[in-house]
């Protein structure tokens, strides 16, 4: 007897806690201690894909029956959906109490490893017995067609969107500059609002305008993508180069994660033909900044992507600012909200004793997160 293939399913359901919750809230200290934090709920994300081998998760708080009652006649049913309905139900839905995470297991391990995870959320729930937590085996049906419905391209700007790979001879973008990416491995595929914002940054460095340039050079340029996971950032500034016949010198992708390093050069290889496949690109595994001896290192990156957890970025502060080239731009992100100010101060406290200084030129917020644009000038 052939037995049937099957993935398994757990399904959470979360109690966050209103993080901007009002000063005269009537809610007992006890039930706002049993709700959890955008913190934590990060934290079992990132478990799920790094110690339990999740294939993916699909996050919802927000049903298409709940959508289309808030929109009303505004509901679609195709075609592209203006970019001020999706802010307005983004907004809506970052005030929902309730949020539902789907985690896929479809690994041969899969059945046990959803069951080590699921035994880890019920550790978890002896603090915040809110959680429900349920898993469900599934018959395969057509995986790849499953998971391809949870990825679509997404519009950044006039200058960059971003493909899902397998669209690629079947969408037509207006954008000039369109990065394919494999979504398959979770290393990031421009859906989280802090790549968003950080590719809102590039783009406001670069110019949609060939007659005009953007604030930055990207002429002999040479870009640092820190903590590059699927390589997004670093290979987005680098299909602008070509794009526009830019001679950069080179780009560092850098990672702690051999498997994200080979998720990111499947990507390279998704957006450039062997014949033009870039040649100053470097692939490199290391768990920090510390003694980097980057190619160009000793002049200093004029960019530097950081889209990383706050804790990292707070260790690696004095290492980045060091490899960022005068009048070089850094983009910081991977921080909530609340994070935003703590992470700059401590930035801006590096302008004490040095002759060189960063600036704060710019940051932005999306949902619950944010990233900031500094630069390194004269003081």
């Amino acid at each position: 007897m052939t037995m049937e293939p099957c993935y398994y399913l757990v399904i959470l359901e979360i109690e966050r806690a209103q993080e901007y919750r009002c000063d005269d809230s009537d809610e007992e200290d006890d039930d706002k201690e049993s709700e959890m934090t955008l913190g934590d709920i990060e934290k079992i994300k990132n478990d799920s894909l790094a110690k339990f081998n999740s294939s993916g998760i699909e996050e919802f708080s927000m049903d298409e029956a709940e959508v289309d009652e808030m929109l009303g006649d505004r509901s679609y049913s195709g075609g592209d959906i203006p970019i001020e309905t999706l802010l307005e139900v983004e907004s809506k839905n970052a005030l929902k109490k309730n949020i539902s995470f789907k985690f896929y297991f479809d690994s041969e391990r899969a059945e046990f490893d959803s069951e080590n995870f699921v035994e880890y959320i019920n550790i978890i729930k002896a603090k915040y017995p809110s959680i429900i937590v349920k898993k469900e085996k599934k018959q395969y049906e057509d995986w790849d067609k499953i998971w391809k419905e949870f990825y679509s391209p997404i519009k950044i700007s006039s200058i960059f969107e971003i493909i899902p790979s397998f669209l690629k001879d079947n969408y037509q973008s207006d954008s000039q500059c369109f990065v394919y990416i494999y979504p398959g491995q979770g290393f990031g595929t421009g859906g989280h609002e802090t790549t968003h914002l950080c590719l809102e940054f590039l783009s406001e460095l670069c110019s949609d305008d060939k007659n005009k340039r953007g604030p930055f050079s990207f002429d002999n340029a040479k870009i640092l993508d820190f903590g590059c996971g699927s390589g997004i950032l670093g290979i987005s500034a680098l299909k602008y180069c070509y794009k526009n016949n830019l001679n950069f010198s080179v780009v560092d992708l850098l990672d702690i994660d051999s498997k994200a390093l080979e998720n990111a050069q499947i990507n390279l290889e998704w957006n450039f033909d062997k014949s033009a496949f870039p040649k100053n690109v470097n692939l490199i595994q290391k768990n920090t900044a510390r003694g980097l001896n980057l190619q160009g290192s000793k002049e200093g990156h004029n960019l530097i992507f950081a889209n990383i957890l706050m804790n990292v970025l707070l260790e690696e502060k004095s290492y980045l600012i060091s490899l960022l080239a005068p009048n070089g731009f850094l983009i910081i992100s991977g921080l909530l909200q609340e994070q935003m100010n703590i992470t700059l101060n401590e930035y801006l406290r590096n302008n004490e004793n040095n002759d060189l200084k960063l600036k704060l030129i710019s940051q932005k917020t999306k949902g619950d997160w944010g990233a900031l644009l500094l630069q390194k000038i004269d003081k």
